[in-house]
């Protein structure tokens, strides 16, 4: 693992369970709208959030920073947590 992979992990490990649930919705291809009716708030909130998670990670796009959860996270650690959002993003089409 590279020194900057390894920096990213870190980071990973530093976002907040909010965070993590708009990341949760982005790495299962949600746009803000579906992620805030999923978490019952509005746009604005999931954009300021998902910036902040941009900068705490190192990221500047969503592919980005699903791209990093995807290879950092284990690949069991990640079906079990992306699965329930991949539901909920088949049910909100």
């Amino acid at each position: 693992m590279s020194a900057r992979t390894y920096e990213r992990f870190v980071k990973l490990r530093g976002l907040t369970a909010q965070d993590m649930e708009v990341v949760r919705g982005v790495v299962s291809g949600l746009t803000n709208k579906k992620i805030a009716d999923h978490l019952q708030t509005d746009e604005k909130a999931v954009s300021r959030i998902l910036g902040n998670v941009f900068a705490k990670v190192g990221v500047s796009s969503r592919t980005e920073l699903a791209l990093v959860f995807v290879n950092l996270v284990p690949d069991a650690v990640l079906s079990e947590w992306v699965s329930p959002s991949t539901e909920l993003a088949l049910s909100l089409s």
